[in-house]
């Protein structure tokens, strides 16, 4: 057989390029020809698929951020309301205190709803050292000294 009749067995240039990549690993590179072509191949098949994998994944990214985002801004408003909170229960209880002040006798119930207040409250000011907490120290020994004193002698109405 002549090399003209061996080529055309081959199927001319291509067959024999084809055997001649099955054969060729570039050994520094450790590159596989044929894996390469088979990912090049995979790659035109599933190119719509990729672009709509990475539009999906920016759009969950920018999710993300705007979920982000908002987390913060709930977290904003929770303290601004919590402080509004503290600032109600301050005035609450510096009106409780003007009563006893006063002369009004109040239901133990009310002493209570009162004297809750004010744990919150300190606890609060504890939690929070840059807040103004010295406006109502009076008030607070004034409705703990009144409440023990009413617990001891039964002055509750």
């Amino acid at each position: 057989m002549t090399i003209t009749e061996m080529w055309l067995c081959i199927g001319g240039g291509a067959g024999f390029l084809i055997i001649i990549f099955s054969l060729i690993k570039i050994k520094p590179l450790e590159i596989n020809i044929w894996s390469w072509i088979l990912r090049k191949i995979g790659k035109a098949f599933q190119g719509d698929m990729i672009d709509a994998f990475n539009s999906l994944s920016k759009k969950v990214d920018n999710l993300e951020e705007k979920i982000d985002d908002l987390d913060n801004r709930l977290t904003e408003q929770d303290e601004k309301n919590t402080e509004e909170w503290i600032l109600d229960a301050r005035r609450n209880i510096l009106i409780f205190s003007d009563e006893i002040y006063d002369g009004r006798y109040h239901s133990r119930e009310h002493f209570e709803e009162i004297l809750s207040m004010i744990d919150m409250y300190e606890d609060y000011c504890d939690e929070h050292p840059n807040f103004e907490n010295n406006k109502a120290l009076t008030a607070i020994q004034r409705v703990k000294d009144v409440y023990k004193d009413c617990l001891e002698n039964r002055k509750f109405r």
